[in-house]
């Protein structure tokens, strides 16, 4: 496809009429055009590629030639978190169009779906919605399926955060989730998960279980009540009658966070609880975050070799390095492999930073130690050569 905007639209407008006439042969060279304009800066072209791949998907979406969009599902969950709607909109679209259409992309659009969220989104209600939403479409559809990775704990734990959030249509969008859920498993398996929220939230989510019962023909029951009945205390063992107990009545309530804290370093300013301060710490200050060279998207240091391999939009210039596991740039891999880098620490013993390459001790506390104690030498917000704004 030509660079220049115009002749691109047109190319999109004559691949989609090519594809009604003869779409599984044309698959194949569809879906490698698509990569390239899914990585495009302009949002009315990637909205356009995300329709023309939503059509194909409906149309031509046959055996192997479907299965080829599945290359397509990490831009298109990188655009699930875009500030334009109309870019979301597409986006999701085709998310949904490949859940309905290609059979193979279940398990990996649910692993997506299940990957734990983020920090930086955690605010972004957006984000959440879109997130949300294709959970929810999966769970109306295939239920509780362990077989395609729907397992009981990241999927409530994504919906506490649902219940939790600040903005009501996330948490509508949570009490939705949680039914389907309930639907499936019960009040009884639930308990432990939804136990510390707010009364509010307890008492909304007992009239859904009871309407979503009812509308099943299953009546109201008393197993859709929070509070625990005394022929429930009967059944099982003293362990699970004790996490079920006490549900109403407990001052559960949203993860507070002090104000002015940086949730990522754990510095704290007054003057952060002013949310464009924040966000600057976060973009040029934060010793546990990085602005990606590539895509300008902040994110942890951490997990900035997954960011490189799996999401930023350029990530089809990079691969790992087999020896030391680090997402490296294609044309200089040979120049890297002659450093004689070396492998990384088993997780349990430790990992690897993808700025100096040094190994470190493990989990969260090795990365602190490493970033903010001992400062590494390559990260340029500690060691004075972060460039002016």
């Amino acid at each position: 496809l030509d660079s220049r905007f115009p002749l691109r639209e047109r190319g999109l407008k004559e691949i989609r009429d090519m594809m009604d006439s003869n779409g599984a042969k044309l698959f194949h060279p569809l879906t490698l055009a698509l990569k390239r304009l899914l990585s495009d800066k302009v949002p009315s072209l990637i909205s356009s590629a995300c329709a023309l791949l939503t059509h194909a998907l409906q149309t031509s979406a046959s055996g192997a030639a479907g299965e080829r969009s599945v290359t397509l599902l990490s831009q298109l969950f990188m655009h699930l978190k875009s500030n334009k709607a109309r870019v979301r909109k597409a986006a999701m679209q085709a998310v949904e169009a490949m859940l309905k259409h290609v059979p193979a992309a279940l398990e990996k659009i649910t692993r997506k779906v299940l990957k734990p969220i983020e920090r930086k989104d955690l605010n972004k209600s957006l984000v959440l919605l879109s997130v949300g939403r294709i959970l929810l479409d999966i769970l109306q559809v295939h239920g509780m399926n362990q077989a395609i990775g729907i397992e009981l704990q990241p999927v409530m734990k994504q919906a506490v955060i649902l219940l939790e959030h600040r903005d009501s249509k996330v948490r509508d969008l949570g009490v939705q989730v949680a039914t389907a859920v309930h639907a499936n498993m019960g009040l009884r398996t639930l308990k432990p998960f939804l136990k510390n929220l707010p009364k509010g939230m307890k008492d909304t989510l007992e009239q859904a279980f009871k309407a979503n019962t009812k509308e099943s023909g299953g009546g109201e029951t008393a197993s859709n009540n929070f509070q625990t009945r005394p022929e429930e205390a009967k059944e099982g063992n003293a362990a699970a009658d004790q996490n079920e107990e006490n549900f109403e009545g407990e001052d559960g309530g949203e993860l507070a966070e002090e104000p002015g804290y940086c949730q990522f370093c754990g510095f704290q300013d007054p003057e952060y609880e002013n949310e464009v301060k924040m966000d600057m710490h976060y973009w040029r200050e934060c010793p546990m975050l990085i602005c990606c060279n590539m895509c300008e998207e902040v994110v942890e240091i951490a997990t900035y070799t997954q960011h490189l391999m799996e999401e930023c939009s350029d990530q089809a210039n990079y691969e790992k390095c087999d020896t030391c596991q680090l997402a490296v740039k294609k044309s200089e891999m040979k120049k890297h492999q002659e450093m004689k880098c070396v492998a990384p620490p088993r997780p349990e013993e430790g990992s690897k930073c993808p700025l100096c390459f040094e190994n470190i001790p493990p989990w969260e506390e090795g990365w602190k130690a490493h970033l903010l104690e001992r400062k590494c030498p390559a990260n340029a917000r500690t060691n004075g050569t972060m460039p002016p704004e």
